[in-house]
C-alpha cells in the first residue's frame, strides 16, 4: 500500500478515535479503564503511521529531483507518484491528495513553467526536470525579478498575494492547484480576460480545476488582481 494511502488511514482513524476520545470524557457514566483504552490505542495509531511514513525504502534506485530550486535525492520506486515523494519525503505539503486520478487539480505542480499532476505523474519521470510547487513560488518569482536572496525572503509570488487580499479560499483544499494554474496562466499570458482565465481552468489541463466550495468567481478576481500586481512589478 503506498505511503499517502497508509497516511489517509492512519489519520483517518486518529482522527476518530480522538473524538471518540473527547465525547466520551464528556458523556456521564464513562470509566476510566475505557477512556484509557482510547488513549492507548490513538498513541498506537500515531506511531504505527510515523513507523511506516518513515520506514527506509531497500531495492529502490536514487533518483535526482530539482524540487523548488534545490537539488534532492530521493530513493523511489519507478512508479512512485511525485505527489508521494513531494509530501511524504521532501515535506513539501502545499500539492494535495484530492482524487488520486488527474481529475480535480488539488496535486499540481509546475514542471519546467507547465502544470502537471503529480498524483499520477512517476517522479522518475521528471529527473532534470524543474519542479516548482506551491512553497517554491515565492523564489521563482524573486529569480524572475532579480531579488536579492534577502529580498526573496520577504517576497511572496503576486498570485499568492492576490490570493490573501482577495481572501479567496474558503476550506482552501484545492487552492494550490488553482495558484498553480493561475502562476501557468499568468506567466504566459500577462494579461488575460475572464474568458481566456476560464479556458485556462477548465480546458488546459488534463481536467478542469475544482473547487468544491465554488469559489470560481473568486479565483477568477484574484487572477485578475494577480496580474495587476505582477504588471506594477515589471
Amino acid at each position: 500500500m503506498p505511503k499517502l494511502h497508509v497516511e489517509f488511514l492512519c489519520v483517518a482513524y486518529h482522527t476518530f478515535l480522538v473524538l471518540s476520545l473527547r465525547e466520551s470524557r464528556r458523556a456521564l457514566g464513562v470509566g476510566r479503564e475505557y477512556v484509557g483504552t482510547l488513549e492507548f490505542v490513538t498513541s498506537v495509531i500515531y506511531n504505527l503511521r510515523n513507523f511506516v511514513l518513515n520506514a527506509p525504502l531497500k531495492g529502490f534506485p536514487m533518483v535526482t529531483l530539482n524540487v523548488n530550486g534545490v537539488r534532492r535525492e530521493v530513493q523511489v520506486a519507478d512508479d512512485m507518484p511525485l505527489l508521494y515523494v513531494l509530501r511524504n519525503d521532501l515535506q513539501l505539503i502545499g500539492p494535495q491528495f484530492g482524487c488520486g486520478l488527474a481529475q480535480c487539480g488539488a496535486c499540481a505542480v509546475l514542471v519546467d513553467g507547465k502544470e502537471v499532476r503529480s498524483c499520477v505523474t512517476p517522479a522518475a519521470s521528471v529527473t532534470g526536470q524543474e519542479i516548482t510547487t506551491l512553497e517554491g513560488l515565492p523564489a521563482r518569482w524573486a529569480k524572475q525579478k532579480g531579488l536579492s536572496s534577502e529580498e526573496a525572503k520577504n517576497t511572496l509570488h503576486p498570485v499568492q498575494q492576490a490570493w490573501i487580499e482577495e481572501q479567496t479560499p474558503q476550506c482552501g483544499f484545492c487552492q494550490n492547484g488553482m495558484m498553480i494554474k493561475a502562476t501557468e496562466l499568468l506567466e504566459s499570458n500577462p494579461n488575460p480576460t475572464v474568458g481566456q482565465i476560464k479556458d485556462a481552468f477548465t480546458n488546459s489541463g488534463p481536467s478542469p480545476n475544482l473547487c468544491r466550495c465554488g469559489t470560481y468567481l473568486a479565483i477568477i478576481e484574484a487572477v485578475q488582481h494577480a496580474a495587476t500586481i505582477m504588471a506594477k512589478g515589471r
